[in-house]
């Protein structure tokens, strides 16, 4: 049964990547036709903030393939909760970074 829900949580975790890179990619298009408004700075500013999301987003996956009870049996459940942790704590700052970016551009 924990397989299961580590499975299920691994597919959820690629799918909000996914939504992440699409939302990344349709940055991209934008620019474009943003280019030659005023807003460029403002938006350049989200587009860098985004890139940062999405270099940091394997440690959000990471994060879930160590449940795997191979990973837990091999190096021990406290040292994978630290990496977890560890890699967590990148993902969510960057994060927050973008959402941070996104709320001064707005304003």
């Amino acid at each position: 049964m924990e397989y299961i829900l580590n499975i299920l949580d691994f597919l959820a975790r690629i799918i909000l990547v996914s939504i992440m890179f699409v939302i990344f990619f349709k940055l991209r298009k934008m620019d474009k036709e943003i280019l030659k408004s005023f807003i460029y700075l403002r938006f350049y500013k989200i587009r860098d903030a985004m890139n940062i999301v999405m270099i940091s987003s394997p440690f959000f996956l990471a994060s879930s393939v160590l449940e795997y009870p191979g990973f837990i049996q091999r190096y021990g459940e406290s040292q994978i909760h630290f990496i977890q942790d560890i890699s967590l704590i990148l993902f969510q700052t960057a994060v927050i970074y973008f959402l941070v970016i996104v709320y001064r551009a707005m304003n």
